[in-house]
């Protein structure tokens, strides 16, 4: 009998290096916020010195997102806004930002709106 589900541990792009294309029916994440938060990971995502780095390490993911995605293979993609002192007041993830994000990606978004969602009152982790 052949393996039906597999949960891969560590490096998100290191984990999908070792599966061949078109080999995923589906990803689920939730990408780290920007600047909120040190899992104390090296290289860990959303730590990074600029937004467009954050992006830039972002559209890599999903880059190899797409490359292990079949076909008919779906993400699903939890990122919400948020604010951050690092990030002059406000971290990226407008609406239009992280559809261009993941579209640059993958085959294409759809986004689904949450409205009234005031960014919470999280303290950075240092």
């Amino acid at each position: 009998m052949s393996q039906l589900h597999q949960i891969l541990v560590g490096d998100c792009i290191d984990m999908m290096r070792t599966l061949p294309d078109e080999s995923v029916h589906t990803c689920v994440t939730s990408p780290p916020y920007y600047g909120l938060r040190d899992y104390g990971v090296e290289g860990q995502i959303g730590l990074e010195e600029t937004p467009a780095e954050f992006i830039a390490r972002l559209v890599d993911v999903f880059r190899e997102v797409r490359r292990v995605l079949r076909a008919d293979g779906t993400i699903w993609v939890n990122m919400g806004d948020t604010y951050a002192s690092i990030a002059g007041g406000y971290a990226p993830g407008g609406s239009a930002g992280k559809h261009d994000m993941v579209s640059q990606a993958t085959r294409g978004a759809v986004l689904r709106g949450k409205r009234r969602s005031p960014p919470m009152g999280l303290n950075r982790k240092t």
